[in-house]
């Protein structure tokens, strides 16, 4: 229902180009590729998160770049009754460079929040802040004998997208799929408090007016009948 958060094991280095192998699925049963197929034709998306902000992806629609955040699972092209899956993603990373003087350096973990190291006010500190997360999405079909043979985060060569269908992982019963990644840092002016402001602008973050006023429609009718009911037992008192 995408109504918790899960860790993924997607696995980031900070500052670190990595192309990665994820897994190979056992070959897909008949009630996976059924369900498999009804999530792509629903059109289920998968969100990530990361540091906090949601992965961001874009679009064309009739010549105009659209941003969205999540990606569908898989997709079906037109004229096709094949489905094929999204088992290859393209993750960038946006990262400020910041220097400091007396700075706490905090870590999440497992363990949860805590401080990793703390500077003296003469000593000045320098990282990474994370302000922007884009991701791009394929569908690739690969050589499972070959990739059956590696092991979670083994390197693996860069993935072209392929654009011809015999190229994509299709969704079928007995086949296998792998699953890969690629991350890649790139350095960015924007800074902290700036890093939310792509999302503000995206046509799906505008702001529902009419949602707001019917809320604000019920909570002014809940409260009239809270407050008839309040003068009748005083009127009764």
């Amino acid at each position: 229902m995408g109504d918790q958060i899960d860790n993924s094991p997607y696995r980031f280095l900070m500052n670190i180009n990595e192309s990665i192998f994820l897994c190979t699925t056992h070959p897909l049963t008949e009630h996976e590729v059924k369900h498999l197929k009804q999530r792509t034709r629903d059109l289920y998306q998968v969100n990530m998160i990361l540091d906090n902000l949601p992965a961001m992806r874009f679009t064309n629609q009739n010549g105009n770049k659209v941003q969205w955040t999540g990606f569908p699972i898989g997709y079906t092209p037109p004229n096709s009754d094949n489905d094929y899956i999204i088992n290859h993603l393209k993750f960038k990373v946006y990262i400020h460079e910041y220097e400091g003087t007396g700075v706490q350096i905090f870590g999440t973990g497992e363990e949860g929040m805590g401080v990793i190291s703390t500077t003296d006010e003469e000593e000045k500190a320098s990282g990474y802040e994370i302000v922007g997360f884009e991701v791009f999405r394929c569908s690739v079909k690969s050589d499972n004998g070959k990739m059956s043979q590696l092991h979670r985060y083994d390197d693996v060569a860069s993935v072209n997208c392929p654009m011809d269908v015999e190229k994509l992982q299709v969704i079928r019963e007995q086949e296998r799929v792998s699953f890969t990644y690629e991350v890649e840092f790139i350095k960015s002016d924007i800074k902290w408090p700036s890093r939310w402001d792509a999302y503000l602008k995206m046509e799906g973050a505008r702001v529902h007016w009419f949602l707001i006023l019917n809320s604000l429609m019920v909570i002014v009718f809940l409260a009239g009948i809270v407050f008839v009911i309040f003068l009748r037992t005083v009127r009764r008192e």
